[in-house]
């Protein structure tokens, strides 16, 4: 069957087709997954029931719909047939295990509690902090779990990290849909299976941070521009490309480099020679690149208007990220090893399936390879360049490249089911995901970062009215503690000003001077100090005046709790302080205590006091 160039203007997103594919056309489609020859700049479809290729002449949907059902006795089906909403269905179904399983259970690390925290501030600390990066994300957070606060639901991790879960879930649907309505429904299910089964994405959608967002985002960006590509005279999908853009950016800054991708990958689409290649975008080829041209730069400048608060506060105060590594060839392994929790031979096979996905795209009459191309390694080239010593933009890890994941599973699946015969692509692909679903059962056990829920919990249980709370060092401990004490515990009669605990509006913390604790634990008998390390540290690293300041004013340490989970993050320690008193001039005593001070105006009142030896 022979479709002629009549169709285009048809709905675009059921126009984009690639060899092997469910045609659709409109509010059409047609059910059947057809071998698709090339002939000219017309697709030729060959029906397997046909010995010869069936040549309709078919200038809009109803034709095309009625010469379909003439040649082989079928109904054409609806916008989403029934085999792609399965396809999504499964697919969307098996990441909702993925991403939610374990999820309860695992703490929110520093990162998570870092937004949480920011998200519930008041609207004027919130402007102050110059936390633009994921800003959106901030806002939806935010409106999140005031809503769920309304209803009476504690924002417990799995409420908190729904808004990373959720559009993950989404992403992994839009992959599908992208690969099976540019290349093949089988294309599109192996696309979004190899996506799920990702050891970055499986990490950060299970993540109370904006990259699963970004993803999301990010996906449907490339979505909009390819329809855009298709039909440019349509303004509306320009317009909802640079809408889309913008949020994007603002769920995460990095995000410019998919905008960037999508820059480069629309000016290779421009060159002659590639244009010609480019059979599916015919306004390439033809007077409609200046409507092209006009709906393009339209969105650039409104993409660019938008963008200028958040690069003059990029600008301006910039975040610090020095602790990502210089990039170098084994940090481009670590993202590779990341994908599939460090196996080997799973590693091996998703790289051979990207370069067979390239191959293939590049060796083919399309330009929608060129763009996924363009999609994964555009930002994975600019990042690694631009973390380099001469930028020193610390831009170049695993999480960070997160958005180019979508293309790589694509290019992936593309390549695997290029394989001849049939049935040994789908072997291969199968073997494939097999392999992958290492990736999930070697994370899970390991996937707590900072013990924090066990911690706090034990601290809960034994606190009582008039305790303290101290936390070291100021910033890593009060930051979590101001989530877990102030929110997740909420209610429970606990403090969350006191030594080391995080001010917002001030971008600091309390005080744990000599002086600051002598006022704070005045008339307090009990407190409670809680050691969270920097950079994956032992507690017992983290040296400060904290214990010394203690026992100087008559405190001595009774117990220690560590959890019994160790993070890869971080370990988390609680110290137990009880007052004690040594009177040298009674002998009285509480515990061993060597020393204590009181100020020139303050008094010394003992309590259950025991001489030695004697109650």
């Amino acid at each position: 069957m022979v479709i002629t160039s009549g169709m285009n203007a048809l709905c675009p997103l059921h126009a984009l087709t690639m060899p092997v594919v469910t045609t659709r056309y409109g509010s059409l489609c047609w059910e059947e997954e057809l071998p698709l020859l090339w002939k000219g700049s017309q697709y030729m479809v060959q029906f397997p029931e046909r010995p010869a290729p069936a040549v309709v002449e078919a200038d809009n949907a109803r034709e095309f719909a009625d010469s379909a059902q003439q040649y082989t006795g079928k109904k054409p089906g609806g916008r989403f047939p029934l085999p792609e909403l399965a396809g999504c269905g499964a697919v969307g179904a098996a990441a909702f295990a993925l991403f939610v399983y374990h999820v309860p259970s695992l703490s929110l690390w520093y990162d998570e509690t870092f937004s949480v925290s920011l998200s519930n501030q008041p609207l004027p600390v919130l402007a102050q902090a110059h936390e633009a990066n994921m800003l959106l994300y901030t806002i939806l957070l935010r409106i999140w779990l005031s809503v769920s606060a309304l209803v009476g639901i504690a924002p417990t991790p799995l409420v908190t990290r729904l808004l990373s879960i959720v559009p993950m879930v989404l992403a992994a649907i839009a992959v599908v849909l992208i690969g099976s309505r540019l290349w093949s429904l089988a294309t599109g299910v192996v696309a979004g299976l190899l996506f799920i089964l990702n050891g970055i994405v499986i990490t950060q959608a299970q993540t109370a941070r904006g990259y699963a967002l970004q993803t999301l985002l990010v996906c449907l960006s490339w979505g909009a521009l390819f329809i855009a590509l298709k039909e440019p005279t349509a303004r509306r999908w320009w317009l909802l490309y640079a809408v889309l853009v913008i949020a994007a950016v603002y769920a995460d800054v990095l995000s410019i480099f998919a905008l960037a991708a999508q820059v480069v990958g629309v000016a290779i689409l421009f060159v002659p020679a590639v244009a010609q290649r480019a059979e599916e975008f015919p306004a390439l080829r033809t007077a409609d690149r200046r409507s092209f041209a006009i709906g393009g730069l339209l969105a650039a400048l409104l993409i660019g208007a938008a963008c200028l608060p958040l690069a003059v506060d990029a600008t301006t105060h910039r975040g610090d990220n020095s602790w990502v590594p210089v990039a170098t060839p084994d940090a481009l392994g670590s993202f590779i090893s990341s994908q599939t929790a460090a196996h080997l031979l799973p590693a091996i096979a998703l790289v051979a399936a990207w370069l067979l996905g390239m191959a293939l795209g590049l060796s083919i009459r399309r330009g929608l390879p060129v763009l996924l191309i363009s999609w994964a390694l555009v930002p994975l080239i600019g990042q690694y360049l631009t973390t380099q010593p001469i930028l020193d933009l610390h831009f170049f890890f695993p999480k960070y490249l997160i958005a180019t994941l979508p293309a790589f599973s694509l290019l992936a699946a593309i390549g695997l089911m290029s394989l001849r015969p049939y049935w040994a692509a789908a072997a291969v692909a199968l073997l494939l995901v097999t392999q992958l679903i290492q990736t999930p059962i070697s994370y899970y056990p390991r996937a707590e970062r900072q013990p924090f829920l066990e911690t706090f919990g034990w601290l809960v249980q034994r606190y009582q009215t008039g305790d303290g709370i101290i936390c070291r060092p100021k910033k890593s401990c009060g930051v979590p503690a101001s989530y877990y004490l102030g929110q997740l515990y909420a209610g429970r009669g606990l403090p969350t000003e006191f030594p080391g605990s995080w001010d917002w509006s001030q971008q600091g913390s309390s005080s744990t001077s000599l002086s600051a604790l002598r006022s704070y634990l005045r008339g307090r008998e009990h407190v409670f100090v809680i050691t969270v390390p920097h950079e994956a540290a032992a507690p017992s690293t983290v040296h400060d005046d904290i214990p010394a300041s203690l026992k100087t004013l008559g405190f001595s340490l009774t117990q220690s709790y560590r959890p019994g989970t160790s993070g890869f993050a971080g370990d988390v320690q609680v110290d137990e302080y009880n007052w004690m008193l040594l009177d040298v001039a009674t002998g009285y005593e509480i515990g061993g205590a060597s020393s204590f001070s009181v100020g020139s105006n303050e008094s010394i009142v003992l309590r259950n006091c025991t001489r030695r030896g004697k109650t």
